[in-house]
């Protein structure tokens, strides 16, 4: 995947080794780079089972542990799982490994994840006291044997959202209440923030459109018994921008891409981040001689300041 930088990109002057952090000093972006864990739900669903039979199956979810990527409470992008909760409404689906085939919508209510209809049930037999339950969201996005890609475009924020895949599989036992508990083990969220610098001004910013380039999305099939598959396609990025934006920023935009171990070598110079104002390109490229590493269920944030001299 290698690109051409464009006319306007600027070397990098300065750079500092990678700990748990990057600092870049570049020419037209200057970038600090963080990591953390990342977070996303939705809602759907909002009528449930009667669930008042003990022979019915409920749960408790939670998701793996993680870190906000801003304190600011009212960003729709940080609002769902950032406290290992899921919204009331969340739809999950759910196989029951002895019952093949079958998908059960399960919607969180008041705290645990319930039937969404009757039909949907999944019930406790005369005798059984163990089940092995696989479960995912988003549902009904992602259907049985069926290849589902994780959205690209991510522009809209139905899309960010159906780009947020989490999984879990446990063995339930029927004399204590079962927890499911997700994991975000397919991809890294990329949050972008932007400012205003040198030569540019806040009506610029205002104007500009941002692409991630050189990423990849996930393919992903699950099929009859819960058992996931994961491929992927390469990609650019066209994030979703969060409102309000980071506190001090005046933009921010927030992507979910495959995550990968080792996704560019210390050798790789590909570019990153594009900004585009007017008929002028910004661009930000990896550093040669350091590694970049998308690790499952990490959040990465680059602070950008867009100079133009």
């Amino acid at each position: 995947m290698k690109t051409t930088a464009c006319k306007t990109t600027h070397r990098i002057t300065d750079r500092t080794q990678r700990t748990n952090s990057h600092r870049f000093a570049i020419c037209p972006l200057s970038i600090v780079l963080y990591l953390a864990l990342l977070t996303g739900c939705s809602n759907d669903l909002d009528t449930y089972s009667n669930v008042a039979s003990p022979a019915i199956v409920t749960f408790e979810a939670a998701v793996t542990p993680m870190t906000a990527a801003d304190a600011a409470p009212s960003a729709e992008g940080t609002r769902a799982v950032v406290d290992g909760t899921f919204e009331e409404g969340e739809t999950i689906g759910v196989v029951d490994k002895s019952i093949p085939g079958v998908v059960h919508c399960y919607v969180s209510h008041d705290g645990q994840f319930v039937p969404a209809t009757d039909a949907d049930a999944i019930h406790w037999n005369e005798g059984e006291t163990l089940k092995v339950i696989a479960a995912w969201r988003p549902y009904p996005y992602i259907q049985l044997n069926t290849i589902t890609h994780q959205p690209h475009d991510q522009r809209k924020y139905d899309d960010f959202d159906k780009a947020n895949i989490l999984l879990s599989r446990a063995t339930i036992d029927r004399n204590t209440q079962p927890v499911l508990t997700f994991t975000r083990n397919l991809y890294t969220r990329i949050t972008v923030n932007l400012r205003a610098g040198e030569g540019t001004s806040q009506n610029d910013i205002g104007q500009a459109t941002l692409k991630l380039l050189n990423l990849c999305t996930n393919e992903i099939t699950i099929d009859d018994r819960g058992t996931y598959t994961a491929s992927y396609t390469p990609n650019d990025i066209l994030p979703y921008e969060r409102i309000p934006a980071t506190t001090s920023y005046l933009r921010t935009f927030e992507a979910i891409v495959r995550s990968d171990a080792l996704l560019w070598s210390k050798d790789d110079t590909y570019e990153l981040i594009r900004i585009t104002i007017g008929n002028r390109n910004y661009s930000y490229h990896k550093p040669k001689g350091t590694e970049l590493f998308f690790l499952p269920g990490e959040h990465q944030t680059y602070n950008v300041t867009v100079n133009s001299k």
